[in-house]
């Protein structure tokens, strides 16, 4: 058993994997973390060349924040991935990696939780830090994301599935880069973009196959006029669930199996 999970060997390993993360990544992290403050000078700065003392100051709004807020995921998904662990393909640094005494498991497991956990999770708090704060210090930047205006929620925690389901792709989104990015030695988040959109259309194409085709006793026609508004809630819900759950059992396979083959 010791030789698949031993807890002192793992937290040895997992703090390596965090300071590489840090090597690798921290600059980059602090930058994208910052965002909301060069939006806030821009703004500002925005302000001061075509206003005046008449001039309505021009707010950060929630549209904008929105765009933030994805701008922030994209840039994470795509470079976190190939900074820290694209180095693998390497074959010197991949053959250091490989003599890091840790098993298979241990190391994904600590990708998992570095890169579908840890990053996000502090990367994100600093993003909203640092846009709540500047809510409370300046109006000009308007109202924080974590709060939201109105019937406009950005980014509010409620217990809603599809927020809590938008999470749950976001990490699986995370993992399917790190995946590519130990696979392929070049155009990296490219080449994986390509082949998750086709793996996940291939199931999609599959799944529409067994749904139409499997239950030919369930009069389809019939089924969707009798479907309220609930049902319908609750069918997306229990999809949307089943598609990520399937897609997460795919890449965390894949990505066990990379690691404990990869080979220089």
């Amino acid at each position: 058993m010791k030789d698949i999970f031993d807890i002192r060997r793992f937290g040895k390993y997992l703090a390596y994997d965090v300071a590489n993360a840090w090597r690798s990544f921290g600059t980059s992290a602090i930058v994208m973390a910052f965002m909301p403050v060069f939006i806030f000078i821009l703004t500002f700065i925005f302000k001061m060349i075509i206003g005046g003392s008449s001039y309505r100051p021009v707010e950060v709004g929630n549209g904008l924040k929105t765009i933030e807020c994805l701008a922030l995921g994209a840039m994470v998904i795509l470079s976190f991935p190939v900074k820290v662990y694209g180095n693998l393909t390497d074959r010197r640094l991949g053959s250091d990696w490989t003599l890091v005494p840790a098993s298979a498991f241990e190391k994904t497991l600590s990708i998992v939780l570095v890169a579908g956990i840890l990053v996000p999770v502090v990367v994100t708090a600093v993003f909203l830090g640092c846009d709540s704060l500047l809510s409370a210090v300046s109006s000009l930047n308007g109202t924080p994301i974590i709060q939201g205006t109105g019937n406009v929620h950005v980014m509010q925690v409620n217990g809603n599935d599809y927020q809590v389901a938008g999470i749950f792709y976001f990490i699986n989104l995370m993992l399917t880069m790190v995946l590519g990015s130990m696979y392929f030695k070049k155009a990296k988040a490219a080449k994986t973009l390509v082949c998750e959109f086709m793996v996940k259309s291939a199931l999609l194409m599959l799944a529409v196959i067994v749904i139409t085709h499997g239950h030919t006793s369930i009069n389809l026609d019939e089924f969707f006029e009798n479907m309220t508004a609930e049902d319908a809630k609750r069918y997306i819900t229990i999809a949307v669930w089943s598609f990520q759950s399937v897609i997460a059992i795919i890449v965390l396979t894949l990505l066990y199996l990379r690691v404990k083959t990869i080979k220089h």
